[in-house]
């Protein structure tokens, strides 16, 4: 995965973080998670959300 390709991925991730926010969830962390497919390094990449809710 190039890096455009990464930003672009947590760019469209961001987008959805303020209504994770006011739904109460808390320590949201956004990241870019690579998939392996039949024995490819990276068959390509997946915005990946994590947070918990109180």
């Amino acid at each position: 995965m190039k890096l455009p390709e990464a930003v672009t991925l947590l760019e469209a991730a961001s987008k959805i973080l303020p209504s994770l926010r006011s739904a109460g969830v808390e320590a949201i962390r956004t990241t870019v998670r690579p998939f392996l497919e039949d024995g490819y390094t990276c068959a390509g990449a997946m915005p990946d959300i994590s947070g918990h809710w109180l």
